[in-house]
């Protein structure tokens, strides 16, 4: 829960800060190029602010008082990195945390463009995308996110981490197949509204939850190097996916002719099957994995 109340501010600061930058902004709260300076420096500053004002009330915590059980029962659990590598639990983890880092292809700046491809017609695409409505989706994703990051934080103290990533993932698994099952152009917008939610509010606990789930399995000892290489799977994720919704070239993205006709940059078919079946994979460890023993 304490994960998740600190993870949250993530998804917050961006839902907050994205009405900070159109007031900036002026007008309608369009970004262009004549007012982007004057949007980056004020937000530089108030992240400044914020940044080093919460620094100063920050304060380390106090160090546990020392037990009487011995080195040696209190080591059997506590994995070095060196340990941790030599385990499959490690690979099966990482796989997973890359999986759920992925779904940020079709949440991200690409939401908009995903709506409006599965709700518009093909010649509304560009200017749905582009509207308030468009905006207020995004707003709404944020919300699900930050949610689901307190919600599923406090679930897992409750139930278990993986019965809560057993409903992430089949919650995943089912909206993946309903966006491939539905022709584009044909969803209404309130089953958009509902899908994408869904994976928002997964995405925010499963990215809250993984922290924990890897200290319950190698230890707290070295919790924080033990995460940042399970975390490697967040930036290999995120680098897959810009591959995958460019076709394969980001850097010259291929056009994408929907069974609508409609014309996109983004290959979301793809990714929606790439996803699909790795979240299916990730399920498979889940359900497989098992604390690891050291010998």
């Amino acid at each position: 829960m304490i994960s998740g109340i600190c993870v949250a501010s993530y998804g917050l600061g961006s839902f907050i800060f994205k009405y900070i930058d159109m007031w900036v902004a002026g007008g309608n709260g369009a970004i262009t190029a004549a007012n982007i300076d004057r949007v980056l420096t004020w937000w530089g500053i108030l992240a400044l602010i914020l940044a080093v004002g919460g620094s100063l009330m920050l304060k380390d915590a106090p160090e546990a008082e020392a037990t009487t059980t011995t080195d040696a029962a209190d080591d059997k659990d506590n994995f070095s990195p060196k340990e941790m590598l030599h385990t499959p639990q490690a690979y099966m983890i990482f796989f997973c945390l890359m999986t759920a880092c992925m779904f940020m292809g079709l949440l991200g700046a690409a939401v908009t463009n995903m709506a409006a491809a599965w709700t518009q017609h093909p010649n509304e695409i560009n200017v749905w995308a582009g509207s308030a409505d468009a905006a207020f989706f995004v707003a709404v994703v944020a919300i699900a996110n930050t949610i689901g990051r307190f919600v599923m934080g406090w679930l897992s103290d409750v139930i278990g981490r993986k019965p809560v990533f057993f409903i992430t993932y089949i919650v995943q698994v089912i909206v993946l197949l309903s966006l491939i099952m539905t022709k584009p152009g044909t969803m209404s917008m309130g089953l958009m509204y509902t899908l994408v939610m869904a994976l928002a509010f997964c995405f925010g606990g499963n990215i809250t939850v993984l922290p924990t789930f890897v200290s319950d399995y190698f230890g707290m000892r070295d919790s924080s190097r033990n995460y940042s290489l399970i975390y490697q799977g967040f930036g290999i994720g995120a680098i897959c996916v810009g591959f995958l919704m460019a076709s394969g070239n980001p850097l010259n993205p291929g056009k994408v002719v929907l069974s609508n006709g409609a014309v996109l940059s983004q290959n979301f078919m793809l990714i929606n099957w790439v996803l699909l079946v790795m979240s299916i994979i990730s399920l498979i460890f889940f359900a497989i994995l098992k604390k690891p023993v050291k010998h």
